[in-house]
């Protein structure tokens, strides 16, 4: 097994290998997308929960 392993096995492998890369890459890159998605939403649902707490305490009705 020592020498050189054959151009046609190399370009195989490393097509392979780029191949991954690439959909991995894409991979990432749409978890990284519903990731903000999600911190966005639970931002916006504490928002939410602060005005609701500010407006449930009213001592006084006014106009």
């Amino acid at each position: 097994m020592l020498g050189k392993i054959p151009e046609e096995v190399c370009v195989n492998l490393l097509e392979k290998y780029q191949a991954e890369q690439k959909q991995l890459t894409e991979e990432v890159e749409q978890l990284e997308t519903k990731l903000n998605a999600v911190k966005q939403d639970e931002d916006d649902v504490e928002e939410f929960i602060k005005r609701l707490k500010r407006y449930t305490d009213v001592q006084e009705l006014t106009r």
